[in-house]
């Protein structure tokens, strides 16, 4: 893929190789650990946070759909007076004359 990129934009073949290369190595550089021997899922406190994580975002979540459905309410609630003050019924119009 890279390849392909480079020889259409006209890059000398040697210098896909490089890119390659480079591109190989940022790969694996990024899947090394976070510096020390053991990885982050291998320690026996980490699905506790993790699950802790994923509670307290669920609970995030569903605060703010419950705030966002109580606004929603209101702003309907809202929208129904102000409807009901300018259309009201023909029985409670008054007369001005």
């Amino acid at each position: 893929m890279v390849q392909v990129f480079f020889h259409l934009c006209g890059v000398p073949a040697r210098r896909c190789v490089t890119a390659l290369v480079i591109e190989e190595w940022c790969y694996t550089d990024s899947m090394k650990t976070n510096g020390s021997e053991k990885a982050l899922e291998s320690y026996k406190i980490f699905p506790y946070i993790a699950w802790s994580l994923v509670i307290g975002f669920g609970f995030f979540v569903y605060t703010i759909a419950m705030d966002l459905q109580d606004t929603a309410d209101r702003l309907r609630a809202q929208a129904d007076l102000l409807d009901s003050k300018i259309n009201p019924p023909a029985g409670e119009i008054a007369d001005f004359d």
